[in-house]
């Protein structure tokens, strides 16, 4: 009878960890962390050039911290529209959905997109250590090397969680209750 017990909450926490009903479950192909890599990268070549064409044509140093806020945005733009995937997802033939399948909205996608953006508040405590260490500051240089080491290690860590979960989620995909699947032809 132990055994059985077991079993039974181990077939619930499956179930619970799933959020959905076993049908719906298996329904789903989640793309791999090699296919969300693939993605990911095509959206940085597309991004990359998008920002250098904009860069040489607008002389300010603020042009980076806009692009950053331009790229959240228009992400979260392509995941809740109805193609439900940055311009990388769609090529290979991606969509992010909730964990239902279903799209999701702007302000989810709005909210996933920038944690996901959070790597970017690297640079800016990369800038106050500089600062801090130039005016001799321990204080600020204490803070700011915290704040790499958690803005540093967290996006890689939420990333390569992709290759060890069970449905294939980033930290920013559990958080905001997000999957990335493989489109049903």
């Amino acid at each position: 009878m132990r055994l059985t017990v077991k079993l039974g909450e181990s077939f619930l926490e499956e179930i619970k960890d799933i959020g959905t009903s076993s049908e719906i479950a298996n329904a789903f192909t989640y793309a791999s962390f090699g296919e969300r890599f693939c993605a990911g990268f095509i959206d940085s070549l597309i991004m990359g050039a998008f920002a250098f064409g904009i860069g040489n044509i607008a002389h300010v140093s603020w042009i980076k911290e806009v692009m950053e806020v331009i790229f959240t945005v228009a992400i979260a733009f392509f995941i809740s529209s109805h193609y439900q995937g940055t311009p990388g997802k769609i090529i290979l033939g991606l969509k992010t959905t909730n964990v239902d399948g279903e799209k999701i909205c702007f302000l989810r996608a709005l909210g996933r997109s920038a944690f996901y953006s959070l790597s970017y508040f690297v640079y800016i405590s990369l800038g106050l250590m500089l600062f801090a260490v130039k005016f001799h500051d321990y204080i600020l240089m204490t803070i700011s090397l915290l704040g790499m080491i958690v803005f540093g290690f967290m996006p890689i860590v939420g990333y390569l969680m992709i290759a060890f979960s069970k449905r294939k989620q980033g930290l920013h995909d559990k958080i905001f209750g997000t999957i990335v699947i493989r489109k049903q032809t």
